[in-house]
């Protein structure tokens, strides 16, 4: 029997997640056979290499079973391992891996670990894979005997259920493709009642002129008063993906700031009083350059989460998958110190009703933008979700000076 592990991780051996594989690879079953696949590591050359992505989808295929390793970045799976699956959709390759048995082990040092499992298992299961229940873990579980015991049991029980042909129930939603018509567009914008001025920024990564959310879009535009200023991310060369190096916990930036992201983007999405996210769901999760975008801004937005700017999130694709997207949003906004002024999608039957609901989440930003602050908070939700993530933050620097900063930063 053979097994294969996507790793996905840009740091490769030297990741957690691939650390705790080497101890599964070594079971006492001479039988078994085992291969790393380096997607985080080669990313980039998949993406640009036809051959090479052929051979990593050969092995894929040929194998009995898939295990990926998966590093969570804000919340949710890490970029390279949504670009590799945006790539294997775009190339149609997914139907190559239709019965194979897979499931994951997660490594995150936050919650919410199970909305990234949720994403993976429904791309998964629309390529008509069978899916189980992963692995979850701390970064630290390779030095840990307990951890790995937990490990080994997981591995073992997946083994059993791959020879002994156990499937699983599916719970995946086939996608629906819609078409906004531009009948239902309100031509006139929102009345103002004031004169407010607003830094209003959009951000983006739709490449596709005559695509439901480029129409969505051009509705917002239409309709709210503010002009905005756009940042298509499918334009720009971001060069870095976030590697979970974990300074960012205690310098309060990130230090991979030589790209767009550093020098240009996250200082406009600072500064504005609202930003729109507006993104194409294709694989179940957000589209591979907001992926990483938001992956990059993570820690340096919490620490910039005083301002408590507004958000609207327009979003087109399959969004009745489990991935529990308004989930992810609020947890996020908590965490950024943004108020959700709305979330619009384009899954409503009516094209009138789709407009409607821009409206509506237009109106509601201006009326924000036009009240006196501070903003509505989501009360004990909001508190639940900061005091979770302070408990899980603080003991990440106990051995690093940057555990005094913390500890200032959250008594204020």
């Amino acid at each position: 029997m053979k097994i294969v592990f996507i790793a996905g991780s840009n740091r490769g051996k030297e990741s957690a997640s691939e650390k705790l594989a080497s101890l599964l690879m070594s079971p006492a079953d001479q039988s078994l056979r085992f291969e790393i696949l380096e997607i985080g590591k080669y990313i980039k050359v998949l993406d640009e290499n036809q051959n090479f992505f052929d051979s990593y989808i050969r092995a894929m295929h040929d194998c009995d079973a898939i295990i990926w390793l998966v590093p969570i970045r804000n919340l949710l799976p890490s970029y390279e391992i949504c670009r590799f699956i945006d790539i294997i959709n775009r190339k149609n390759a997914g139907m190559l891996l239709k019965n194979k048995y897979t499931s994951a082990v997660f490594t995150s040092f936050f919650f919410s670990s199970d909305d990234a499992e949720t994403a993976l298992a429904f791309t998964c299961q629309s390529w008509g894979m069978f899916w189980f229940n992963g692995f979850h873990c701390l970064p630290d579980a390779a030095d840990s005997p307990a951890e790995v015991e937990r490990a080994r049991y997981f591995f073992s029980d997946f083994l059993h259920k791959v020879k002994n042909n156990i499937r699983p129930s599916r719970f995946f939603v086939p996608n629906i493709e819609r078409f906004i018509p531009y009948t239902s567009v309100r031509q006139r914008p929102i009345s103002m009642k004031s004169d407010a001025c607003a830094k209003i920024l959009l951000i983006t990564a739709d490449a596709d002129e005559k695509s439901n959310l480029s129409q969505l879009i051009d509705i917002w535009g239409k309709i709210f008063p503010f002009p905005a200023e756009t940042i298509n991310l499918s334009q720009l060369r971001l060069c870095f993906s976030c590697a979970g190096g974990r300074e960012c916990f205690t310098n309060q930036y990130c230090n991979l700031d030589s790209d767009s992201i550093g020098k240009t983007i996250y200082q406009k999405y600072k500064e504005a009083d609202v930003v729109i996210f507006a993104d194409d769901i294709r694989s179940g999760i957000f589209s591979p350059p907001l992926k990483l975008f938001l992956d990059r801004i993570f820690m340096p937005a919490f620490f910039d989460r005083k301002k408590r700017k507004l958000s609207v999130w327009i979003l087109s694709g399959n969004l009745k998958s489990p991935t529990r997207f308004d989930k992810y949003i609020r947890t996020k906004s908590i965490l950024h110190g943004e108020h959700v002024a709305g979330i619009v999608s384009d899954e409503d039957e009516s094209s009138k009703q789709i407009t409607d609901n821009l409206i509506a989440a237009a109106t509601e930003t201006l009326r924000l933008l036009e009240s006196p602050k501070p903003r509505p908070t989501d009360g004990e939700a909001e508190k639940a979700v900061l005091c979770e993530f302070q408990e899980k933050l603080l003991p990440l620097s106990s051995k690093t000076s940057g555990r005094h900063r913390l500890i200032q930063f959250f008594k204020k």
